[in-house]
């Protein structure tokens, strides 16, 4: 897993420097924290899904799609390396599967909001500049019933399929 050494190699390195910002708060977060943030978070995930493939792999896609929902779909899925990396690790998990399932919920999920995928930003802007204004809240009253329905269906077939 490429994203999990680089992730990690810069923690060890440089753990103050800035890893992701959020654009409408004054908020950053540096590789440490980064890294200590996925370490807790597959601890987590590895003890509640208790070594079973389809509770954990259904949990992934649910986190990481509802997250990646406010948070930028491809740094998303870049940091999930060192979270299926570690959960494969302490469960003993095919990661195989698991990455399946993180690349369908932060795919999906970015799709629930404005701000979760770079398609979105650009679109609303496209739409702005030709005269069509998109609220928050309309968008988000309407894409984000159809982002957990396409979470959920997506779900079943991943169930299916691992």
């Amino acid at each position: 897993m490429l994203m999990h050494r680089l992730l990690t190699a810069w923690a060890e390195r440089r753990p103050e420097k800035r890893a992701f910002r959020w654009v409408d708060r004054d908020r950053a977060l540096s590789y440490g924290e980064a890294a200590d943030a996925m370490e807790r978070m597959a601890g987590g995930l590895a003890s509640v899904g208790t070594g079973n493939l389809l509770l954990t792999g259904s949990l992934l896609l649910w986190s990481l799609g509802l997250l990646s929902s406010v948070v930028n779909n491809v740094p998303l899925a870049a940091a999930a390396g060192p979270l299926i990396a570690r959960v494969g690790v302490d469960s003993g998990l095919p990661t195989s599967p698991l990455i399946y399932a993180t690349s369908i919920g932060t795919d999906i999920g970015g799709n629930g909001t404005p701000i979760g995928a770079s398609a979105n930003v650009v679109a609303l802007s496209t739409a702005r500049r030709s005269g069509v204004t998109v609220s928050w809240g309309g968008y988000i009253r309407r894409a984000f019933p159809v982002m957990l329905a396409s979470l959920a269906a997506s779900n079943v077939v991943w169930l299916f399929v691992h």
